[in-house]
């Protein structure tokens, strides 16, 4: 729910503060993230699976 979705954001910007850690997923897992997504697209829309590559 939110509020697990609020506790997660809340602890990824602490360990941003205090460690360094990214925020944001790399532009390369962005891009897969991209693809997975039109692969469920592309699959609702005509009933059939898709095969990622």
């Amino acid at each position: 729910g939110r509020r697990g979705l609020f506790l997660k954001d809340t602890a990824m910007v602490i360990d941003y503060l205090v460690k360094g850690t990214p925020l944001y997923v790399s532009p390369v897992d962005s891009c897969y993230t991209l693809k997975v997504a039109d692969a469920l697209r592309e699959s609702a829309a005509t009933g059939n699976a898709i095969a990622l590559s």
